[in-house]
């Protein structure tokens, strides 16, 4: 057999867009983050179709690459086959971060500061990756071993927060 790269599980372009807008007691800030030119192994779904519970060995209606995929993962046996259709492009975009910060002056402590803010992380993904979430690793921050096996992807998650500030004595 010949090995051949099939591409860097590293991103080669990282962008980020952030922006923030302000009017009066309210301030809005956003963050979009871009990934791109690196590949991700779906260990996941090479394993879910190695002992056949994929869609692509289950279902007549995937797509012809993910059934192809699917049996030669289930039909030879695991010294045998390539993961090659496995190792996918995992270039995405995501909504990172929405935050809404209001100044409540008018309720604020005397000489101090009253604010409520409320944030959002993790909202969307762009991407064409097909298992759970193109920015997971299984060995975390390791950098020389990436792949996805049963990762969560980074949680949705929204936080409330109120600030106050008094004058000090």
């Amino acid at each position: 057999t010949e090995a051949r790269f099939l591409g860097t599980p590293h991103p080669r372009l990282e962008v980020g867009i952030g922006s923030t807008w302000s009017y009066r007691d309210w301030t809005v800030h956003t963050r979009w983050i871009h990934r791109g030119g690196h590949r991700l192994r779906n260990l996941t779904e090479g394993y879910r179709c190695q002992v056949t519970l994929c869609r692509g060995f289950n279902d007549a209606t995937a797509p012809l690459a993910d059934q192809a995929r699917a049996q030669a993962v289930a039909i030879f046996p695991p010294d045998f086959f390539t993961e090659a259709g496995f190792i996918e492009d995992a270039s995405f975009w995501r909504w990172a971060e929405v935050g809404v910060r209001w100044q409540l002056r008018a309720f604020a402590p005397a000489g101090g500061d009253l604010a409520l803010s409320l944030l959002g992380q993790n909202l969307a993904t762009w991407t064409d990756y097909s298992g759970m979430d193109p920015e997971v690793n299984q060995f975390g921050a390791v950098d020389v071993l990436v792949r996805d096996f049963m990762t969560q992807p980074p949680v949705r998650r929204w936080n409330l927060r109120v600030d106050v500030a008094a004058r000090p004595w």
